[in-house]
């Protein structure tokens, strides 16, 4: 159990989910659908979690889209190490796609 005694598969399993990761071919955002899964305010906490991503500074002078994206998987893991790798991909997914 995580610190907020949320089972961190859930979240995982609810941010990859959320964003389509596998299912669809660009990310989508889909708080109702994780919240009818896991329960209501976890779609909230996924979008708490992509305000993080949409934060992440990178120094695009200097870095390419594939090391941006590195960069932002980094970035969320180190603040949410209960994350699967399949959820941190699916993350990088999406940061990568905003900014390509």
């Amino acid at each position: 159990m995580s610190a907020d005694g949320r089972d961190p598969d859930v979240m995982s399993r609810a941010v990859v989910m959320y964003l389509g990761a596998g299912a669809s071919p660009y990310p989508k955002e889909d708080a109702a659908l994780v919240d009818r899964e896991f329960g209501h305010g976890v779609g909230e906490e996924v979008r708490s979690i992509l305000d993080e991503l949409s934060h992440v500074a990178v120094d695009w002078s200097t870095t390419s889209l594939v090391e941006g994206g590195e960069v932002a998987r980094a970035a969320i893991k180190r603040t949410h190490p209960e994350l699967s790798d399949e959820a941190l991909d699916a993350l990088r997914w999406k940061f990568t796609y905003d900014w390509r």
